[in-house]
């Protein structure tokens, strides 16, 4: 029943507009300025699309400006990024050969180090205690395959047991050219553990308490001048512009301990 209403709406809509149509155009045969009216209305029609058109275009040349740029930023940032990774990759392909280098020689002087002072003897495990004269070689030996950064924190021991002095550990690691004062703070434990000398700290401030009396300080002294000597020659031919002294650093040491 409603789709016959439907039906027959359509059909009454469809002669509604006929007549309509047939009203509207019955007389422009007689009506000679008809056509002015048309093509003034259809300029008009033509002048507004235009400016819609002129609108639009600007609008998107606008967007598209825009967008061109996002992209232009885009591309720049990720080149930087691309030169950046390339520079890491650089450095990572150089630097982890050397840095594994470098942990291998001290994986091997560790290991020396460790044989020199016996502590792989079977005597050693089966009677802890040592007579006088192991003891002594021992801290010789300790003494002999310590780095140039080892001989200098041994000085420096010396001097704050001589002077009765306090040896704050970071402050002496900046001294002696060692930014990593942890490293520095290991080594003088073990020094420690290896009977060089007995210490009480608090914060890595240290008092020492008693130093062996194998360690001398003409023969550090000695000690030092060598191994800086070596370590300096080795540097200026690599780098003959290099300003690396030995001798300041360990000028710096004797000036911390000043009265």
């Amino acid at each position: 029943m409603e789709t016959k209403y439907k039906i027959h709406i359509g059909y009454i809509f469809a002669i509604l507009l006929a007549v309509i149509v047939y009203l509207s155009v019955k007389d422009f045969s007689s009506n000679p300025e008809l056509v002015d009216y048309i093509s003034f209305a259809s300029t008009v029609a033509s002048l507004i699309l235009a400016l819609l058109a002129i609108i639009y275009s600007f609008v998107s040349n606008n967007a598209l400006s825009k967008n061109i740029g996002i992209i232009n930023e885009a591309t720049t940032n990720l080149k930087e990024n691309s030169d950046s990774l390339d520079r890491v990759s650089k450095v990572i392909i150089h630097e982890i050969p050397n840095a594994i280098k470098e942990m291998d020689q001290k994986l091997d002087s560790t290991q020396n180090l460790v044989n020199n002072l016996g502590l792989n003897d079977e005597n050693d495990k089966i009677s802890p205690h040592k007579n006088s004269t192991s003891k002594l070689t021992m801290v010789q030996k300790f003494i002999d395959v310590s780095s140039l950064t080892g001989l200098f924190l041994i000085y420096a021991v010396f001097l704050a047991n001589y002077k009765s002095l306090p040896l704050n550990i970071e402050e002496i690691a900046v001294e002696i050219g060692q930014s990593n004062d942890e490293y520095v703070w290991g080594y003088f434990v073990a020094s420690s553990s290896a009977g060089l000398f007995d210490f009480n700290a608090k914060d890595k401030v240290c008092n020492i308490k008693t130093i062996h009396s194998e360690i001398k300080k003409d023969d550090l002294i000695e000690k030092i001048s060598l191994r800086g000597k070596e370590i300096e020659r080795k540097i200026k031919a690599d780098n003959p512009d290099s300003s690396y002294s030995w001798k300041n650093k360990f000028e710096a040491i004797e000036k911390y301990f000043e009265d």
